[in-house]
């Protein structure tokens, strides 16, 4: 009886320590998620200062993985033949568009455009509440058919995108969303 009592009591000693230890762990837990939390926040703010030095060296590409038109039809596109190199002051575009489409008459590879042209203003606005940049750009085409190329980019600290190309009328644009990338 005494050895069944002993044993009883060794079991509940086990558990005792047992549920000690499992809260220690918790707390620890709870401490971690906070520092994780902060690592991102930090690593996040690291990210969009990395961004700005590209956006200012104004050398990168914006590869486009889907677009949109003003109706809200969404398609998946191939990032390799849809982006927006920009070396310095030059600009190549080459994004396909929704049906004919409202895009001057540029060279057409399928149903993509490209254009290519020489940048005559740049404005660069940094928001570093919500973390983000949004680039408006405006250019002068190569060949005189085209219009030039203008839009505006908005890029995230990760470093995703979105540029709108606009007609002019609310529900008449294009967007498109992706990446961007250092040359």
């Amino acid at each position: 009886m005494k050895k069944s009592v002993l044993k009883i009591s060794r079991v509940f000693l086990i558990l005792g320590l047992s549920c000690i230890s499992f809260n220690g762990n918790s707390q620890d837990l709870k401490m971690t998620k906070k520092e994780k939390k902060s690592a991102k926040e930090a690593e996040t703010i690291k990210n969009f200062t990395e961004l700005g030095v590209i956006l200012e060296r104004r050398k990168f590409v914006f590869e486009a993985n889907r677009k949109q038109n003003g109706e809200g039809l969404i398609v998946t596109i191939n990032p390799s033949s849809n982006y927006i190199k920009i070396d310095s002051v030059r600009i190549i575009m080459n994004l396909e568009r929704f049906g004919d489409g409202w895009m001057p008459n540029v060279t057409l590879y399928g149903n993509a455009q490209t254009m290519g042209g020489i940048i005559t203003h740049w404005e660069l606005l940094k928001n570093s509440k919500k973390l983000y940049y949004y680039l408006m750009l405006r250019s002068i085409p190569d060949y005189p058919k085209p219009a030039s190329p203008n839009f505006t980019i908005r890029i995230y600290a990760d470093k995703s995108a979105m540029v709108r190309l606009n007609r002019g009328r609310k529900s008449d644009f294009n967007e498109f969303f992706g990446c961007l990338k250092a040359l």
